[in-house]
């Protein structure tokens, strides 16, 4: 069941990383139904048509990949990320790579260099943020 402290958690990362990714649009966010009753996310626009949304689950943080029609907002695909944070205090850092993570394979399989413009400035400024943490 969604409490209000996993609503304070998600706030809190949005409020955190929205300084450094602005130009990802960090917002609060509500996840579908679900069998494991999580309510609160993070939200991040990594790309057109591209979110990373990050959440709490227990002591932990969860993430998502999700893939959707930019016009419509129509989900196409979802795949969860692998790597999860074991705190809130790793939760910020764990985010960027999240991040880093989706856009790195954005580069790697841009139909073309100027396809790959975007994700590459983008992953450029993620892996100096991460130098810093």
């Amino acid at each position: 069941m969604a409490t209000r402290a996993e609503k304070k958690r998600a706030r809190e990362l949005v409020d955190t990383l929205v300084w450094d990714l602005p130009e990802m649009n960090p917002k609060l966010g509500t996840l579908p139904p679900n069998p494991d009753g999580l309510e609160h996310c993070a939200e991040f626009e990594v790309l057109p048509g591209i979110k990373a949304v990050c959440f709490p689950d227990g002591d932990s943080w969860r993430g998502l990949l999700v893939q959707y029609d930019p016009a419509t907002g129509q989900v196409t695909s979802t795949m969860e990320h692998q790597i999860r944070a074991q705190s809130d205090e790793d939760a910020p850092r764990w985010a960027q790579l999240v991040i880093y993570d989706i856009l790195a394979s954005a580069v790697k399989s841009a139909p073309s260099e100027a396809a790959a413009t975007m994700p590459r400035e983008r992953l450029a400024k993620v892996s100096q943020l991460l130098e810093r943490l």
